[in-house]
């Protein structure tokens, strides 16, 4: 797959769809485009809310065009993420592992090395 024909299936054919399963090359280009689009915005719209922690004494700068990205690009990755955990015949819930500090670098393993070569429970192998 192109990194066009990731784009449509990420964010348009399967937005929300964590049944199936996804290639290590579908998984790479879309967290590539969205890192790329990442940088991008918080270069060229550098806009910012500063919120104040009165306990900390101190001020949070939090990029607004970054929250807003984030929160599109959240469930089309989630399902990505899942979709391709389903790749390498593991459950989805598996996806919980990424919010545990040190401990979601197995989860990047189980990502980008994991592969099951033959049909499992979760459909049949993607097209690379």
């Amino acid at each position: 797959m192109n990194i066009i024909q990731v784009l449509k299936t990420v964010f348009f054919n399967k937005y929300c769809v964590l049944t199936g399963r996804a290639s290590r090359s579908e998984y790479l280009y879309a967290h590539l485009f969205f890192l790329i689009l990442y940088v991008f915005s918080t270069i060229v719209f550098p806009w910012k809310i500063q919120i104040p922690v009165p306990s900390l004494d101190q001020l949070f700068e939090f990029s607004v065009t970054n929250i807003v990205l984030s929160c599109v690009c959240f469930l089309p990755l989630l399902g990505l993420t899942t979709r391709r955990l389903h790749d390498g015949n593991i459950n989805g819930w598996w996806t919980i592992l990424g919010l545990i500090p040190f401990v979601s670098l197995i989860l990047v393993y189980f990502l980008i090395f994991t592969i099951d070569p033959n049909d499992n429970k979760y459909g049949e192998v993607p097209k690379t």
